[in-house]
């Protein structure tokens, strides 16, 4: 890692803190062994952990002044405004949004997304393959096959195959409205899935392209305690509504320059697979309801989606098992 100075910040790298300290250090250390030529700052936005995330936060800002800018908020905001707030302090001409319970897997992550940035205009970001870990940090998993890397993606191929990509992984270029107040309005009153608003923000200005290198690793399971996912049984139609809710402000917030039903789709498919096909105990009633909320337009799409889902499935674990390459299994982590 370089030294510090007074050099133009080039990428800002935002993240939001809650309840994280057995993961914090892994976090910040994997930023700090980042082998750079240019100057980066890190933002954090700390929203009053109950546990000790403050105190090893300000350890490291007291170490490392040049490179952490530390928001320490008066009281819990919750992760929607924790994140506008962190965004409001960038200053980069390239921005990266994560969270403190992940942590980067390769030292030259940073500069290899920067270049590929800087000798590519005609992209707004670019990604990388990741590993899926547990809340331990191990049982590294590859996530991305080699048919889904070393490749551009734009809106259409989002709408088609929904989540594939992780938005933690990218870096794009200081595009987005993090500032203006019409965006603030609209993840204040979509509390939910912020990556998905900004995935179609980028896409809505160009394509994305994604390495092969592995270069992130993200927890699942019970480190992510901000995660909408459907697979929360407890939750799961509540969510679903929540992102219906989100898709139609965002139709509304782009002037319904694009028909992103395909999203609620995808979303309701996954949802109509857990119920299907799985152990959760998704209430029947309410899950009818929700179905029927869709609209008979998107309904089709959904079960559409649901048929190719299962068929992407089951190619997928056919691929893991015949390539070694893409199941490792456990990684010192």
């Amino acid at each position: 890692m370089i030294k510090m100075d007074n050099r133009q910040i080039m990428v800002s790298i935002t993240m939001i803190s809650y309840n994280h300290e057995p993961y914090l250090r892994k976090c910040l250390d994997s930023i700090l062994a980042q082998k750079v030529n240019f100057r980066y700052q890190v933002i954090i936005g700390e929203d009053c952990s109950p546990d000790n995330s403050r105190v090893i936060l300000k350890e490291y800002e007291q170490k490392y002044p040049d490179i952490f800018l530390m928001i320490y908020n008066e009281k819990n905001l919750g992760s929607t405004q924790n994140s506008i707030n962190v965004k409001q302090y960038i200053e980069g001409k390239y921005v990266i949004c994560g969270e403190t319970d992940d942590f980067w897997t390769d030292e030259y992550r940073l500069q290899k997304q920067f270049d590929f940035l800087e000798k590519h205009p005609d992209y707004v970001a670019v990604g990388s393959n990741f590993y899926s870990v547990d809340a331990s940090g191990q049982n590294f998993s590859v996530q991305l096959f080699k048919w889904q890397v070393d490749k551009t993606y734009c809106l259409k191929d989002y709408l088609r195959y929904g989540y594939t990509l992780h938005g933690n992984t990218f870096m794009h270029r200081n595009i987005l409205p993090y500032k203006d107040e019409k965006y603030k309005e609209l993840r204040r009153n979509t509390p939910t899935m912020g990556d998905v608003i900004t995935r179609v923000l980028l896409y809505d200005k160009g394509n994305i392209f994604v390495l092969p290198d592995v270069m992130h690793a993200h927890r699942d399971g019970e480190a992510n305690v901000t995660s909408f996912s459907y697979t929360n049984r407890t939750r799961s139609i509540e969510y679903s509504y929540m992102y219906c809710k989100m898709v139609d402000a965002l139709e509304k917030y782009l002037n319904f320059k694009y028909d992103l039903s395909l999203l609620k789709a995808n979303r309701s498919a996954g949802l109509m697979i857990l119920k299907n096909f799985s152990h959760y105990n998704i209430d029947k009633k309410e899950y009818n309801k929700y179905l029927y909320s869709l609209g008979k337009n998107t309904l089709r799409k959904t079960k559409k989606q649901f048929i190719q889902k299962l068929l992407r499935s089951c190619l997928h674990k056919v691929a893991r098992k015949l390539n070694k390459k893409y199941r490792i299994h456990k990684i010192d982590g």
